[in-house]
């Protein structure tokens, strides 16, 4: 708004009124200047002028400076906001609009709180009420509930204005490390499950390896004295259950290896035509020692042949481990 004692209408009435006035008064009786006279009148002028430019100077890096602050609040990556004990804005600048999802036209006078989330506004109104009460530095975390729009967390720092009516807030989007914690929470349960995982696993792997050791330890003992004694009746059952026994805890062996793989990425799939039915037919024996010691039978109804496109290493992995999840659990 233009001033009324600055304004073009103003100077104009106060340039006439000084001729009126310069007319009135009587004339002055001029004398003969020196020349030292008028030198000193001209380098006062010339001060003056330098004066003036100075002071222009100084006016013009002022404006500038306002205008930057001006840009700065308008255009600033962080929500400022100027509200009231009540949460209603009073001002804020053009990133706090956007936050809010409004022109910032529309957002003057109306209420803060009518954003945040139903969940969130109870620490909304406490953070205010120790703003205006304790005229204190407060922050808090809120969360921003625009129709149509995913929530946005935010962290919002207020302190009172120098007037005593109203605090000043700045708000900054703060969602993208709010994603990332809930994903490093995330990969921490996965991770404590994989180990709770991992140390079952191992368990379960040193509790069935006990049992074939035990046996090819006992069957070598006996195969040893019956050797010693020159008693040969019955060496070939005690090698052949120590076969089985090696070849079941062989298996066992190669199951934690594949695991180890499969966790660490290092499973190179490469599929070819076999065939299935002999595959398990080669595969099944493995079990028997550990079904027969657990009493349970393992049937086999397979067709005479079965050619399949896959990773051998892979299907074996598989049927290990469907087996022996039968039989371990």
């Amino acid at each position: 708004m233009e001033n009324k004692k600055t304004g073009p209408a103003f100077l104009s009435v106060l340039r006439q009124k000084a001729e009126d006035q310069l007319k009135n008064k009587s004339p002055k009786i001029t004398t003969q200047l020196s020349e030292a006279d008028i030198l000193k009148h001209i380098h006062e002028l010339e001060v003056h002028q330098i004066e003036l430019e100075i002071q222009n100077e100084e006016l013009r890096l002022a404006k500038s400076a306002a205008q930057d602050a001006v840009d700065l609040y308008d255009f600033a990556p962080t929500g400022f906001f100027s509200i009231t004990s009540e949460g209603k804005i009073i001002r804020l600048n053009l990133q706090g609009a956007s936050m809010l999802g409004r022109e910032r036209s529309r957002l003057r006078n109306t209420s803060l709180g009518f954003f945040v989330s139903g969940e969130t506004k109870p620490v909304f109104n406490l953070f205010l009420e120790k703003i205006f009460k304790s005229n204190t530095k407060e922050t808090c975390e809120l969360i921003l509930q625009n129709e149509g729009n995913t929530p946005m967390f935010v962290q919002v720092t207020g302190i009172m204005a120098e007037n005593g009516e109203n605090c000043l807030i700045t708000m900054v989007n703060i969602t993208r490390r709010k994603e990332i914690e809930a994903e490093i929470t995330l990969q921490n349960e996965n991770l404590q499950k994989l180990n709770a995982t991992k140390d079952k696993f191992f368990s379960i792997v040193a509790f069935d390896l006990r049992s074939p050791f035990q046996a090819i330890l006992g069957f070598s003992v006996l195969l040893m004295e019956h050797v010693e004694e020159k008693d040969y009746d019955g060496i070939d059952a005690y090698a052949r259950s120590i076969l089985q026994s090696s070849k079941l805890a062989m298996n066992i062996l190669m199951n934690l290896m594949e695991w180890s793989k499969s966790q660490t990425g290092r499973i190179n799939f490469d599929p070819g035509l076999f065939d299935i039915v002999e595959f398990l037919h080669e595969n099944i024996p493995f079990f028997e020692e550990i079904t027969n010691q657990k009493s349970i039978a393992v049937q086999k109804d397979l067709p005479q042949e079965a050619i399949v496109l896959a990773d051998q290493a892979m299907i074996r992995t598989v049927f290990r481990n469907l087996v022996t999840t039968q039989v371990l659990f």
